[in-house]
């Protein structure tokens, strides 16, 4: 191209690229840029103008359509090299390039963007799926489990109704575990999973999973030891690294021989925190190792319960922290995870974890009143029978938001339990109305919920309640924080 005489020159694959037989029309500059798509034409103008100025670089690539002469719309891939006249920059005299039709190129990643969206919207409309099924099977969750644990905790029960009861709690403890599995998998998988990033004192938080994984490992005989040099801490999310490393143990011990060992040995090792997890388990062969990362894979180990999922999880959690999980195993001779996290050091602030307490059969005894909102049957009902252990407690119940706030306006209640999800007015809505109420603003309202993620607890943080309660309900949970918000009579007298 010569911009001085406004002369373009084409190869012959440059005039069929274009749709045109070789030397069929004198190309300009003007004629040129009429084969152009009219909605690149602007473009390139304004690219060929400052070639002209000499404010580019000397070499450019560009991507643009092109319209041929039957309205075949092409792509194609440009690149030139700008040759200026005298010394420095100058003006641009002459513009040799390179043309590659990229059309097929072009299709295919439309094809792909299109696969992606349709992909991206099936993913969202199963989060969707999996987390308004997590909401609605958490409500007869909370019934089956809150009514066992109400029954485990009666001293009347002979040896085989305790039993009965012992077998109604494990089995609702491995579904509760399979919901939350799955919605872990679905928010990981989904990037909807929040990591709160700190410092983690990896022997204390080492200690805690012996602590959890130990009931299991008891009753098999199988041994746990925990191995800490040097204190190390690690970056990474405690809560979740907790869940990675009690899964490990808990697969070390279910997977195990009788009377076997299962090891938890942390160290740290240049910028890094290595956490391993070891057995004397039976050991996987290498050709069956890369499907222990896949969803509901269980090596054919149907007769141990679970889920298949929990290492996927574990993986992808690890790999969100920005540290790896491998595995080596050997058939006859055990396995052996290891966790890698990135090393903290003293300078950066510490993090540690509160472990939940267990249903105990002696709860405090406090006095006042509570008022439970919530329009399922069976949650008030739970409630009801809760609160006789709870001493002088007066349990009001509401099965709507409207008349919930009829009774606070009426009883002034000393703590309000509420749901969040409820015909009407929703909790969220229902506690900016008692706010708003002179007598009631300083009423502590817990919610009662089944939205358990963590955007929700914090979300409903946020919104104002004191405090956040998820079900399937810890009876234990809520014996504490009805306690807490009504020990030794501390709230102020109420007004008339």
């Amino acid at each position: 191209m010569h911009l001085g005489r406004g002369e373009v020159w084409l190869s012959d694959l440059a005039f069929l690229i274009h749709g045109h037989a070789p030397g069929t029309f004198r190309p300009t500059i003007r004629r040129y840029s009429k084969l152009v798509h009219p909605e690149d034409r602007d473009r390139i103008r304004a690219v060929l103008k400052q070639a002209i100025r000499g404010d580019i670089d000397d070499v450019q690539t560009s991507e643009h359509r092109i319209v041929k002469p039957d309205g075949t719309v092409a792509w194609v891939h440009t690149e030139t090299r700008i040759h200026r006249g005298g010394k420095g920059r100058g003006r641009t005299k002459r513009i040799f390039g390179t043309i590659q039709d990229i059309t097929a190129h072009k299709r295919v990643e439309e094809e792909l963007r299109a696969s992606k969206s349709v992909s991206d919207r099936a993913n969202q409309l199963k989060s969707e799926f999996i987390l308004g099924m997590s909401h609605e099977l958490r409500t007869p969750m909370n019934a089956i489990l809150g009514f066992a644990q109400l029954l485990d905790a009666d001293p009347d029960l002979n040896a085989d109704q305790r039993e009965n009861v012992q077998e109604i709690l494990k089995a609702g403890d491995h579904l509760l575990e399979l919901m939350n599995e799955i919605l872990d998998l679905s928010r990981v998988e989904s990037g909807k999973m929040e990591l709160a990033t700190v410092t983690v004192d990896c022997e204390v938080l080492a200690q805690e999973c012996i602590t959890l994984a130990r009931p299991l490992a008891e009753p098999r005989g199988i041994r746990l030891e925990c191995h800490v040099e040097e204190t190390p801490r690690a970056l990474g999310d405690s809560l979740r690294l907790k869940q990675v490393l009690v899964n490990l143990l808990s697969n070390g011990i279910k997977y195990n021989r009788p009377e076997g060992r299962v090891d938890l040995h942390v160290r740290p090792q240049g910028g890094w925190v290595h956490m391993e997890v070891s057995d004397t388990g039976y050991g996987i062969p290498a050709e069956r190792q890369g499907e222990l990362f896949q969803p509901f894979n269980r090596l054919d180990h149907t007769e141990v319960e679970g889920t298949g999922i929990g290492l996927v999880i574990c993986k992808r959690l690890v790999e969100a922290m920005g540290g790896t999980i491998s595995v080596q195993s050997e058939p006859g001779r055990g396995s052996r995870f290891c966790v890698r996290l990135p090393r903290a050091y003293p300078e950066q602030a510490a993090a540690g974890m509160a472990m939940a307490p267990e249903y105990t059969r002696e709860p405090p005894r406090t006095q006042g009143t509570v008022l439970h909102i919530d329009d399922n049957p069976g949650n008030l009902r739970l409630m009801q029978r809760l609160a006789a252990r709870l001493g002088e407690v007066e349990l009001i119940g509401a099965a709507t938001p409207s008349l919930g706030i009829d009774l606070a306006v009426a009883y002034h209640p000393d703590l309000i339990l509420m749901d969040l999800h409820m015909p009407g007015i929703n909790g969220f809505e229902a506690l900016h109305t008692l706010r708003r109420m002179p007598a009631l603003q300083d009423t502590p309202v817990v919610a009662l919920t089944a939205c358990a993620s963590r955007d929700d607890i914090h979300r409903g943080r946020e919104a104002g309640f004191d405090g956040y309660l998820t079900l399937p309900l810890n009876l234990q949970e809520v014996l504490d924080t009805v306690h807490h918000h009504l020990r030794d009579g501390s709230r102020p007298a109420k007004s008339a």
